[in-house]
């Protein structure tokens, strides 16, 4: 099938075509739905300040009649006498693939024109909208339930497929732009120190926000059964093709089925099937990608404002140099120059050498064999560099200061000392037992337990994980009994699902301690 209905973007008088369209537009939007020559006319000059005369207007809406934008019909209504009846009166209203290129063609343009965003918001509303989508669908098997509510579901499911398509859309653009973006924002170090702590501040809390939400949405769906699912999908199909004329069981078994390809799709979303990983995992490391990014561009930018290079950079600079050069005479040139294959790429002049040629001067005409040997220092075929004699600096006494920061480290070794010495919980044992901690020991428990989460899968899984500074490891496994912890410390009460854990120095051997059925009592 010919699709005409965007012809008018590339047509001679595409501005003409498109206000035309936008006339009826507006008016579909207050649900007037047709319109004569003589209304489009007046509202077009009124829109955009132009001046169409009426016949160039009704040409233009009859070409878009070609294409498929709109249809014409007859409309006699307003006739008075029979010559009058017998003149062409048409109004005219948007087709329905009119109205679809239309709303590609919004849709397009707001792709373009809006920037990506990582939107960290649009995470908590999928999670509401699919615990209240699995409370629906365990509602069904109560003994005692309430009738479904399948337009309920039908909304809920609809907003969550738009939520994630738009999240998962919107966070593919930004990462594949940050690059660029990141580069651009390099031109001046004080502006891009700015924009590299809101970039980061806001990367931290995109991952920090997949990573909740993640863990909330992976325990929900585990905690559904497939049959209850596979009921509420059922019953949102049966609503969907209620307002058809032949409704047949396998109509409603094929919406169920697409429907169940969705969900199959959101699940994939936070859970790993089959192998592939979720799509919150990729966004999170889409997300540490992006921080890494900017942390480099960040020791560019450095490299470039303190004169440091290499020596890749430097042959770079040069092959873009010779890449300038207008001919082959300038190409040798820079060539000699470059590599200082002068005659002359040796010669020193100084007081001393000044002095030297006064006391004993050389005519012009002198050989090279028979002048006085050139004095070179050794150091310059090492570092490229004649030394310079100078006064040596003065020497700096900073015996104090080192004895402060020894004082300092020492200090702080004995904090992290005693934060481990807390941590340690001597055998498993539930979160929700351990005693109320202070500053360092409750930084270096959330350390450790975000690392656990982190590089956890299956809710049954062992998971062993090390602290940032190498000291201690973790062993955690979940409770099964979905109870919740709080737990005392010196910034707060922390909230959260109970685990049993084991925290031991990893100069220990590992032990086995969580596969023993008795910690569990």
């Amino acid at each position: 099938m010919s699709i005409t209905c965007f012809a008018h973007l590339n047509a001679p008088n595409a501005e003409l075509y498109t206000g035309i369209l936008s006339v009826f537009a507006r008016a579909r939007a207050g649900f007037q739905l047709n319109l004569r020559a003589s209304e489009v006319r007046g509202s077009l000059n009124e829109t955009t300040g132009g001046d169409f005369d009426e016949e160039s207007v009704a040409s233009a809406m009859d070409q878009l009649c070609q294409w498929g934008n709109l249809e014409a019909f007859h409309d006699n209504s307003l006739a008075l006498s029979l010559e009058d009846f017998y003149k062409r009166h048409l109004y005219y209203q948007l087709t329905g693939p009119g109205v679809a290129a239309m709303r590609a063609i919004e849709l397009f343009r707001q792709l373009i024109d809006t920037p990506a965003s990582l939107q960290a918001t649009a995470l908590a509303a999928v999670r509401d909208r699919l615990a209240e989508l699995i409370a629906m669908a365990k509602a069904q098997e109560q003994p005692v339930a309430a009738p479904f509510d399948a337009a309920k579901a039908s909304s809920l499911l609809d907003g969550l497929f738009q939520e994630l398509d738009s999240l998962t859309d919107q966070a593919q653009e930004f990462f594949r732009n940050l690059q660029a973006t990141v580069e651009l924002r390099g031109t001046s170090v004080d502006a891009f120190l700015a924009f590299k702590e809101r970039l980061v501040h806001y990367l931290e809390r995109f991952l920090n926000q997949v990573v909740l939400v993640a863990a909330e949405a992976e325990g929900m769906i585990e905690s559904v059964d497939t049959m209850m699912v596979e009921a509420m999908l059922h019953s949102i199909a049966t609503h969907r093709t209620i307002d058809e004329m032949d409704v047949t069981a396998q109509r409603i078994a094929d919406v169920a089925g697409l429907l169940g390809d969705r969900w199959r799709g959101v699940v994939g979303w936070f859970v790993a099937i089959d192998g592939r990983t979720s799509q919150a995992d990729e966004l999170r490391g889409l997300a540490r990608t992006g921080i890494r990014e900017v942390a480099a561009a960040a020791s560019r930018l450095n490299q470039r404002r303190s004169g440091t290079t290499d020596r890749s950079a430097d042959l770079r600079t040069l092959a873009i140099a010779f890449a300038r050069c207008g001919s082959s005479r300038d190409a040798h040139r820079l060539w000699r120059t470059a590599f200082a294959l002068a005659p002359a790429r040796h010669f020193t002049v100084s007081d001393a050498t000044l002095i030297d040629r006064d006391q004993r001067p050389i005519a012009p005409t002198t050989s090279w064999s028979d002048s006085p040997p050139l004095m070179i220092a050794p150091s310059l075929r090492k570092t490229g560099r004649v030394p310079r004699s100078a006064r040596l600096p003065r020497i700096i006494d900073n015996r104090p200061q080192l004895a402060r920061l020894r004082i300092e480290a020492e200090r702080e070794a004995d904090q992290i000392q005693q934060a481990h010495a807390a941590l340690l919980t001597h055998g498993t044992r539930r979160i929700s037992v351990l005693a109320a901690m202070d500053a360092s020991a409750f930084q270096l428990f959330l350390d450790l337990l975000g690392e656990a989460l982190t590089l956890r899968g299956h809710e049954d899984e062992l998971v062993q994980a090390t602290s940032t500074d190498g000291a201690l490891a973790i062993e955690l496994r979940s409770t099964d009994d979905e109870q919740t912890c709080h737990l005392e410390s010196a910034w707060g009460v922390f909230h959260g699902p109970d685990f049993f854990i084991h925290i031991y120095p990893l100069d220990h051997s590992l032990d086995n301690s969580l596969d023993d059925p008795t910690v569990y009592s």
